[in-house]
């Protein structure tokens, strides 16, 4: 296993580096051809342009003989734009890209200026609450260099996440939004992988290792398991890893897109769900689930991370090399792990009322812990009313924010957070809960005496 770690360290090293070169000159060269426009193509456009307005006029005059419109002319041409017009498009485009362009360059001049500062200076973090959690506390640090720099893996998860202009990221749980800059997004202490090319399987541990990364290491073996090839989290100054997120790196993505097959679709749901209930003992998160894109950033110098597995898996297995596959983890997800994620579940459910995650009880109302609370709680009781008939959405709406009330503070502002996150995972639970057991339920279902319905 050692030496095919190597050979794809070596391996990945290379085509990341000449991956990396090759964007940079593709920019460089779409930079170029967007300034350098010769005098008869800007004639051919200003031609282009001229008679879409002619033709966009003609529209306007018409509109503005129906009885009851009140549009200006340029509401009428965005929304003409919005509509798919090409001819609003053009002209919309050439009134609105001086304004952009301009935007653009000034943007751009002041993200050159970070990144100069992020690469002369390094990473400078001011110290106090990682994530603003209370419990994970740093003094002032600088870090040089990238933390990508470090291990071939880590460059990989880069690949992992979006490209600049949709990858989301933030500095607390809550928080999630776009930097427009990959290296400097990436320094933030969450970020979120790519939906649509699925190369992450993310697993939360609500559980605190007081021999560090070693323990946990030694209890993902001794449960049968494959190690992770990341491990993000807090080490505290008494050498304890506190509430890690587990990272497996799939070689091949698995495309959830229109085009993607079904087939390893499933298959990465099944793994994932399998990881999950494989390591419930160690206090894995069902809620993750729900949210599994959500990431602590191994690339973040706010964190500790340790690579256990020096070399992705694969998803299926591979004819020459079989026992990387991940695929042997999907049976776990057949009735006695289904069973395990429900209690687990339920428990989380009808448990105490939730710690308090921020001292702003707004704040607190809309973390991810009340969302995962929520969205379980959520998938445990929609079969009973909507499937069985047994209540209105309304009904199933009210419930969830009784839950609500009951775990958090509900006071102010932060009732208003709390409903409206109530609200939402109502809505979208009611409209699409999926059976973590549709291809097995009648299996395990025969099996259960009780008749009980093992769904989330």
């Amino acid at each position: 296993m050692l030496a095919s770690e190597n050979a794809w360290e070596a391996t990945y090293t290379e085509q990341y580096r000449a991956k990396s070169e090759e964007n940079r000159d593709r920019r460089r060269h779409r930079a170029l051809n967007r300034r350098e426009l010769s005098p008869e193509a800007a004639a051919a456009r200003a031609v282009r342009i001229a008679e879409a307005q002619e033709r966009i006029g003609v529209q306007f005059a018409q509109a503005q003989t129906t009885e009851g419109f009140a549009l200006p002319y340029w509401s009428f041409i965005r929304l003409k734009a919005r509509e798919g017009d090409a001819d609003a498009k053009l002209v919309r485009n050439a009134e609105e890209e001086p304004i952009f362009a301009a935007w653009r360059k000034e943007r751009q001049a002041q993200q050159n200026i970070e990144v100069e500062r992020r690469l002369r200076h390094g990473y400078q973090s001011p110290g106090g609450c990682v994530g603003g959690n209370p419990n994970y506390k740093r003094l002032p640090f600088t870090h040089w260099g990238l933390v990508s720099e470090q291990h071939p893996l880590l460059q990989l998860f880069v690949a992992s996440v979006p490209r600049a202009k949709k990858l989301r990221t933030g500095n607390t749980k809550s928080a999630s939004y776009c930097v427009g800059h990959k290296l400097l997004a990436l320094d933030d202490v969450y970020v979120e992988t790519n939906r649509s090319m699925r190369r992450v399987l993310r697993v939360e541990l609500d559980h605190t290792f007081q021999g560090g990364v070693e323990e946990l290491a030694a209890a993902i073996s001794a449960l049968n398991l494959p190690l992770p090839n990341l491990v993000v989290g807090y080490i505290d100054p008494k050498g304890q890893l506190l509430h890690p997120h587990l990272i497996w790196l799939i070689e091949q993505s698995v495309a959830f897109t229109g085009k993607g097959r079904s087939g390893p679709q499933k298959l990465w749901t099944a793994v994932l769900r399998g990881l999950t209930a494989g390591l419930l003992p160690l206090g894995a998160d069902p809620g993750g689930l729900n949210n599994w894109c959500r990431v602590k950033n191994p690339l973040s110098p706010e964190w500790d991370c340790a690579v256990l597995a020096g070399a992705p898996y694969n998803l299926a297995p591979d004819p020459q090399d079989g026992e990387d596959a991940l695929a042997v983890l999907a049976p776990q997800l057949d009735l006695e792990g289904a069973r395990a994620l429900l209690q687990a579940s339920t428990a989380a459910r009808q448990g105490a009322p939730l710690a308090q995650d921020h001292p702003d009880p707004a704040i607190a109302a809309q973390s991810n812990q009340l969302f995962r609370h929520l969205s379980i709680a959520a998938r445990a009781r929609v079969g009973w009313f909507r499937d069985g008939g047994n209540g209105t959405e309304a009904e199933f709406r009210q419930e969830l924010f009784a839950e609500a009330a009951r775990v958090t503070p509900m006071d102010g502002v932060a009732q208003e957070h709390a409903a409206a996150t109530a609200r939402s995972v109502a809505r979208w639970t009611w409209g699409g809960t999926v059976n973590l057991l549709s291809s097995n339920r009648a299996s395990w279902q025969a099996e259960d005496d009780a008749g009980r319905d093992f769904r989330l």
